[in-house]
């Protein structure tokens, strides 16, 4: 049984217990804990690690064996995490697009370039 099936299994059982006793304060915080946790994505743990160098060259299974390689090749490679399904995105919050836009800054390359980057770091996208 993994996590998130023990926290469905314990928010029944809490959900139950509360309906058929008095309302406790310490039930009504754990079942809005469980609540809050199932909103949650569930994470995908990688099944292994890439070094790249633009693209993908090696694959290790330990992030400690993909970073020494990265720092073989040099500061231009980096380590990332492969998945056998990429994490689903999801869009960014209006809080999110807010802070984005403050925080913009206008460059070389002019200020929709600047929020650009900044979306796609949000998104964890990087080339």
């Amino acid at each position: 049984m993994d996590d998130r099936q023990l926290i469905e299994d314990l928010l029944s059982a809490l959900e139950y217990h509360t309906e058929q006793t008095r309302p406790i304060e310490f039930s009504k915080v754990a079942i809005e804990a469980a609540r809050e946790y199932l909103r949650k994505p569930a994470q995908q743990e990688p099944v292994a690690w890439g070094v790249f160098e633009g693209n993908l060259h090696d694959m290790f299974f330990s992030p400690s064996e993909a970073q020494e390689m990265a720092d073989l090749k040099g500061t231009h490679a980096e380590v990332r995490p492969l998945y056998t399904t990429p994490p689903q995105r999801k869009p960014l919050t209006d809080e999110d697009v807010e802070r984005i836009v403050r925080e913009a800054r206008v460059g070389e390359h002019g200020i929709g370039y600047t929020i650009a980057r900044a979306i796609e770091a949000a998104h964890n996208i990087k080339e």
